[in-house]
């Protein structure tokens, strides 16, 4: 009968060369993952996906003033039958000193929803009104609504933008920025139990996990919050990186 030794332990253990910065960095922006990854530990099968903590810490009152940038907006649309529909609304800041590279702060500015049973083209023109509050004339949502969603916008003058990535995706996207306590969220009742319920589940074949609501809950708000938040956190990356291209060649002349 052969014998097989098996080892568990952390990969700083197996490996002391490994960059101690990057593996920390891991678990500040992931903890679930990194103890899987760097800290050889089982996973559950189910876990949540955001910690109490982290919730908490973005509810916790009014972070750095810094630069304001441009509002942002994504909506979840429904039939209006049983699922609610939902406007979110945040915008980025620039809080870093000259000469600082601190990460930007994002700010859900509005969370606008209407629950079932509703008439979705009526809901639709109010979120019109809220969009041109803002002076916005564009907003993103799912890439799988009806046809009947982006003709409800457009003919209100407002552009509906297919979202790029899917809801479990977006989830994953915003976790850094709430693991970084870069967020500032609306003290609303539905959005923060959505979040707490949210849960994520391992997927084999090195897929990013699946998070999604629980059998039977909703997330409808946590879906257009989250997705207005990343659409703010990109918005100010890709301006943050455009602004070291340019300086680069003014370097470069």
């Amino acid at each position: 009968m052969s014998r097989v030794l098996f080892i568990q332990a952390d990969s700083r253990t197996l490996n002391p060369t490994l960059d101690e910065a990057a593996i920390d960095a891991e678990y500040t922006n992931d903890p679930a993952v990194a103890r899987s990854e760097w800290g050889g530990l089982f996973r559950d099968d189910i876990s949540s996906f955001l910690t109490d903590e982290l919730i908490d810490a973005a509810l916790a009152g009014r972070l750095k003033h810094g630069r304001r940038r441009a509002a942002v907006a994504f909506v979840d649309m429904s039939g209006g039958v049983s699922d609610a529909s939902v406007l979110a609304i945040a915008h980025s800041e620039d809080v870093a000193a000259p000469g600082e590279h601190t990460p930007p702060i994002v700010v859900l500015d509005l969370l606008r929803c209407r629950t079932a049973p509703h008439e979705p083209d009526l809901v639709a023109g109010e979120f019109v009104t809220a969009l041109q509050d803002f002076g916005l004339r564009r907003v993103t949502g799912d890439r799988y609504a009806a046809g009947w969603v982006a003709g409800a916008f457009q003919k209100r003058g407002i552009r509906y933008e297919a979202a790029e990535l899917d809801k479990s995706s977006i989830y994953g996207e915003v976790l850094p920025v709430f693991a970084e306590r870069r967020v500032e969220l609306i003290n609303d009742k539905r959005l923060i139990t959505e979040l707490r319920m949210l849960e994520r589940r391992p997927r084999a074949g090195g897929r990013a996990d699946a998070i999604d609501h629980a059998p039977r809950a909703h997330d409808d708000c946590a879906n257009a919050a989250c997705g207005a938040l990343f659409l703010a956190a990109r918005k100010q990356r890709s301006m943050t990186i455009s602004a070291e291209v340019l300086a680069s060649l003014d370097e470069l002349a």
